[in-house]
């Protein structure tokens, strides 16, 4: 049975996982460094990205030229006001361990490169078009850091991300990571698409965060919030999924 997001249905179940969370994204604020942005340091194997970077410029290009990027409000449907339009475009390749069969064929090399990279469990390009603005927000889930590798980006850093107040310009070839439970918010100020491979790579954690992670994971793995996404997703992209298993996820 489908259960439709926003329906009272679809609020009981969501009730005791919401509450599990906040109860993780605590336990994780206290007994960790609590950073707002992260460096490659804290993420070393970050480093294959940069050496692959044509790689992955190409088949985005060849993507961008022969298959349609869809508008992410039309699958990745959220109830908080992020400015979600045209605007905003998305050709995505795992969610949650949820692979794109199709999507994936026709980037074969980017996602080769991915199942190296320990812990990725999301990966999606994503272009912001002139003048788009992503308003600022909050996520939900600390299990997972996400990395935003630039692809293009515009000049002099006429598009950016502002996280917790700190300003970062998207750069060609670079990676900005962050904990996506503090405020966030992106612009492009240019007249040029931004272009980034955006990813959700779980988080290293010591024990027993990282059993606890663990759990809640699956338990959104399998949530009716992200079955809505990929039903969505079918409906204007006709595709196949299956299960992908993250390379040495990161169990201390």
């Amino acid at each position: 049975m489908a259960v439709r997001q926003g329906s009272i249905l679809y609020r009981w179940i969501q009730y005791p996982g919401m509450l599990i969370l906040k109860t993780f994204d605590t336990l994780s604020a206290i007994f960790t460094a609590n950073k707002p942005v992260l460096t490659e340091a804290d993420y070393p194997e970050l480093a294959i990205l940069e050496k692959h970077i044509k790689l992955i410029q190409d088949e985005y290009l060849m993507v961008s030229q022969q298959a349609r990027l869809s508008n992410v409000s039309d699958f990745y449907k959220v109830e908080t006001a992020i400015g979600q339009d045209d605007n905003w475009k998305g050709f995505p390749l795992m969610i949650f361990n949820n692979k794109f069969d199709e999507n994936i064929a026709k980037c074969p090399a980017t996602f080769s490169i991915l199942a190296q990279l320990p812990g990725c469990t999301s990966a999606m390009f994503s272009v912001l078009h002139p003048g788009k603005h992503i308003l600022p927000h909050k996520g939900l889930y600390k299990g997972v850091s996400r990395c935003l590798f630039t692809i293009f980006a515009p000049e002099n850093g006429q598009s950016w991300i502002k996280v917790n107040g700190q300003k970062f310009p998207f750069e060609t070839g670079k990676c900005i990571l962050f904990d996506e439970t503090f405020e966030h918010e992106v612009r492009n100020e240019s007249d040029s698409n931004r272009v980034v491979l955006y990813l959700d790579i779980y988080r290293k954690l010591p024990f027993p965060l990282n059993i606890l992670n663990k759990v809640v994971f699956t338990l959104l793995e399998r949530s009716p919030f992200i079955r809505n996404i990929l039903r969505s997703y079918e409906q204007i992209s006709p595709c196949t999924f299956s299960k992908h298993t993250p390379a040495k996820p990161y169990l201390k």
